[in-house]
């Protein structure tokens, strides 16, 4: 049931803030909406509507969702069909890039400082890793996600992710820590009135009491979850309880209650396509058959799960050309990303140079100024630009650098440059001094015939 957890979540994270209208009106609104960031929103619920019965229409529409967000730069729309994308490739059985799409919706609710985005983002991580068996990272999110529901009294997102922990635990046999946070979930979900949610800790805490060989209490909390999920209409969770139902009048040595649930697990299997399902309910009634010496309907089920094991032997294979060929699709989006970089770098680059080609250009016509009949405070003025357009280039050549160096600290980076200006302010200081001196405060050049008429006019006035 953990499975159910994690679509939980989502409900109680987005889609609690969306308007959810069904799926006919959600399409029709898509095809008549503009290209906006309500589309984004619209796709990600829509992926969202699908998750429980068709988890490939999940992953298509979240990642169109993706697509219109990113070329509307659309942080936020981006995050929410990230999130369904990698359910849905979760569920389809692409584990690799459900935990890359998983890393994605954290980074960049990282990048945005939005911290329920970060607690669902561990939460789901917490949920991936324990499907995946790997304990120790799964109990290290949850419990990190856990300590932001807490803080912010977010009891919706704290029944999940007690679940989560919960399901972890008894999975890795700790069952004393399994049943503690099982039984707090159950009583946050009944304290909120969440019942869909009661259902899902009831069902994992029937269980956890199997595992401890109390079918009795395990039953009675079948039983109370029953009519919740019927109301929820998840097929897929009723698969797994009628099956657990079964097994547990099989040891209490109910037969006809054992067939019947396991029979009505095989039929609700089929008609939601759970292959999976299938094949552990056709097992189970193979097994149940030979045990009661009914060797033709044991030989009928038999026959049906070798069937359903190589139909899922194909699916698999068929998964793992998908996988091949979502991966290429995103190698070949990374390319295009890093074109795409080169390129504005090789115009950032041109457009450097063409200003250090302009700055040398400009002050040599400043040069040329001084030495024409144009004001000088004109020129002055000139002079001064052109010193300030090469400071400010140095400033622009040398900050990607420093970006890099600092990587991006706000701090850091005004450091370094508070330094770079205190070093460039004494070469700036002499050459405005030669500006106003040389350029400006020039020399009046008298030419020589005038000179000499001057001087032999003054002569003659003194000897006079």
């Amino acid at each position: 049931m953990r499975i159910l957890s994690i679509a939980a979540i989502f409900v109680v994270s987005f889609l609690q803030s969306f308007a959810q209208p069904d799926i006919d009106s959600l399409r029709q609104l898509i095809a008549r909406g503009k290209e906006d960031t309500n589309r984004v929103l619209n796709l990600g619920i829509l992926a969202y509507k699908y998750f429980y019965n068709y988890p490939d229409s999940t992953y298509y529409f979240g990642y169109k969702g993706i697509k219109l967000a990113q070329e509307l730069h659309y942080k936020k729309g981006e995050s929410l069909n990230l999130l369904m994308m990698g359910k849905g490739l979760y569920q389809t059985g692409n584990y690799p890039a459900a935990l890359d799409a998983l890393l994605k919706y954290l980074k960049i609710n990282e990048e945005i400082k939005n911290q329920r985005g970060i607690m669902i983002a561990w939460s789901e991580l917490a949920t991936f890793y324990s499907i995946e068996k790997e304990y120790k990272n799964a109990v290290e999110y949850g419990l990190k996600s856990l300590q932001i529901a807490q803080n912010t009294k977010d009891d919706f997102m704290a029944v999940n992710i007690l679940g989560t922990l919960g399901s972890t635990y008894e999975d890795m046999g700790e069952l004393d820590s399994a049943l503690y946070y099982l039984n707090r979930s159950n009583e946050t979900a009944i304290k909120i009135k969440a019942y869909r949610d009661i259902a899902f800790t009831q069902v994992n805490l029937a269980a956890g009491y199997i595992k401890l060989r109390m079918d009795k209490v395990a039953l009675e909390y079948y039983r109370l979850a029953m009519p919740k999920i019927l109301v929820s209409n998840v097929s897929e969770a009723l698969c797994e309880m009628t099956l657990y139902m079964a097994g547990i009048f099989q040891r209490m040595n109910r037969a006809d209650s054992a067939l019947g649930y396991a029979k009505q697990s095989l039929a609700l299997a089929v008609t939601g396509h759970f292959t999976q399902r299938q094949l552990s309910a056709s097992d189970f009634l193979a097994s149940f058959y030979e045990g009661n010496h009914n060797t033709d309907s044991a030989f009928r089920y038999l026959k049906l799960t070798i069937a359903l094991k190589d139909s899922i032997s194909n699916q698999e294979r068929m998964k793992t050309i998908e996988n091949l060929t979502f991966d290429e699709t995103i190698r070949q989006q990374e390319i295009a990303a890093q074109k795409k970089s080169e390129e504005e770098n090789h115009v950032r680059n041109l457009q450097l140079l063409a200003i250090g080609v302009f700055i040398p250009i400009f002050f040599l016509c400043v040069l040329f100024l001084s030495r024409t009949k144009v004001k000088p405070r004109i020129v002055e003025f000139l002079g001064l630009l052109s010193l300030l357009l090469f400071f400010e280039f140095i400033t622009d050549l040398v900050y990607p650098y420093v970006s890099q160096l600092t990587n991006e600290n706000p701090i850091w980076e005004m450091l370094f440059l508070v330094i770079l200006a205190a070093l460039l302010e004494p070469l700036n200081f002499k050459l405005e001094h030669w500006v106003k001196r040389h350029l400006v405060h020039k020399p009046v050049h008298i030419p020589i015939p005038v000179m000499v008429e001057s001087i032999s006019n003054d002569t003659q006035s003194q000897e006079e």
